[in-house]
């Protein structure tokens, strides 16, 4: 009798691509340009952290319109550079389910033949949901490839119904913008004064209604770790009555900070000579074991408070990282709003003010572009002719000391490491 042989499910996808096999295989190996296309219809990948050769990892971050967050995640297994990719794949709600995807890239003419197989899939439904998948993730790269072949700016490749948060990109050569007279000039600029101080007057309206809004005492015992062993939340405040948190993302196991969060971070150290002059004290906290983030801090070279929250319900309560129990429904809080799915890290900040008595109080907290209050660069872009010049947010930025020598164009190569943002 002959012997069974075993199988399990797969499937396998195929695209004639307009773009040389060099070009495709940089479209899946640079994190700045698969956060361009990687994803079904309707989903935008927020970050992806990867390190393409033999043992390297990777992990994608994605976001449905819904607010529903998926993050897969996995190993290479053989890199040939413009020819192949072998990685291992999971999600990160069913760690167990470990199956293999291979891409094949082929030069044919001017085109090249782009072959997925994805195998040892768990069960038919996997292999349904991962064709829908992986069929609109091709759709979109096949959107995407077409323009890093001419001359004009690359697109998106975002899903239809996709918002940018800030002004498109536009490439050097093709700016164009009214040019007009010093007094024409004089008179649109005034125009545009009166919108400013309209703008300014409300900006300090909102910000005392959010100094009006009304306190939550914090009666919890929140316990944190920082270099000299345990903390409590009051030693954060050190001889300040305000406390402001900022909810880092970084995870245990994790070797880097969301490159998000580190943006924010640097600007930390300066704001820090004032802040603390005006009863202010500003730490960040992560949920990772306190040891595991020094070597990172150490490379970034900042000195501002930075404590873990290990073992605490503090991330939980805060709506950072989700709970026991959220994880087990699959459905989180963030943002003030519900959502369907796995969640992992997630960003924002906190304040707190403490009494005289010693009583603390939680006064407002703030998530997803909240952060955009703390970050200095963004306001010196927005004051520049091209803006943030990003299509999606923070696409351009990488951990400062992955920057190149001098400064890179939107074309430049990007170092294999660089990570894309997590705090869209």
């Amino acid at each position: 009798m002959d012997a069974k042989v075993l199988t399990t499910p797969s499937l396998t996808l195929k695209r004639r691509l307009n773009a040389t096999p060099a070009q495709v295989f940089r479209a899946w190996t640079d994190p700045a340009l698969l956060t361009r296309w990687f994803g079904p219809e309707n989903v935008e990948t927020i970050q992806a952290e990867l390190d393409p050769r033999i043992g390297g990892v990777y992990r994608i971050v994605m976001l449905e319109n819904n607010g529903e967050r998926h993050q897969v995640q996995g190993s290479y297994q053989e890199v040939v550079e413009n020819e192949r990719l072998v990685f291992s794949w999971s999600w990160i709600s069913t760690p167990e389910r470990v199956s293999k995807v291979t891409v094949t890239l082929k030069p044919d003419g001017h085109v090249t033949i782009l072959t997925l197989l994805h195998e040892q899939l768990f069960d038919e439904k996997a292999v349904a949901g991962h064709t829908h998948g992986w069929t609109g993730s091709l759709v979109k790269l096949e959107a995407f490839l077409p323009d890093r072949r001419g001359q004009g700016r690359e697109t998106s490749g975002k899903a239809p119904g996709h918002h940018d948060t800030g002004p498109a990109r536009q490439g050097d050569d093709t700016m164009t913008h009214d040019i007009v007279s010093r007094e024409d000039w004089l008179v649109a600029r005034k125009a545009h004064l009166a919108a400013e101080k309209a703008f300014t007057r409300a900006r300090d309206q909102l910000s005392a209604e959010r100094r009006a809004l009304p306190w939550v005492q914090i009666e919890k015992h929140y316990r944190f770790e920082g270099p000299n062993g345990p903390l409590r939340l009051a030693d954060l405040f050190g001889d300040n009555s305000q406390l402001l948190i900022y909810h880092f993302m970084f995870a245990a196991g994790w070797s880097e900070g969301c490159p998000g969060c580190s943006f924010l971070a640097d600007h930390f150290d300066g704001a820090n000579q004032h802040l603390r002059h005006h009863d202010v004290s500003l730490v960040a906290v992560s949920r990772a074991p306190y040891a595991e983030f020094q070597p990172f801090r150490r490379r970034m070279g900042w000195q501002f408070d930075w404590v873990s929250s290990a073992g605490s319900d503090f991330n939980h309560d805060f709506h950072v990282s989700p709970s026991p129990a959220e994880q087990a429904a699959g459905r989180y809080e963030y943002n003030y709003e519900m959502h369907d799915g796995q969640a992992g890290e997630m960003p924002g900040f906190s304040a707190f003010q403490r009494d005289e008595a010693g009583a603390i109080f939680h006064t407002y907290s703030s998530y997803g572009r909240g952060g955009d209050l703390l970050i200095g660069t963004y306001n010196f872009l927005d004051m520049m002719p091209k803006g943030r010049n990003e299509e999606t947010t923070m696409e351009w930025m990488r951990h400062h000391d992955r920057y190149e020598e001098k400064p890179a164009a939107a074309s430049a190569a990007l170092p294999l490491t660089a990570v894309a943002s997590c705090c869209g």
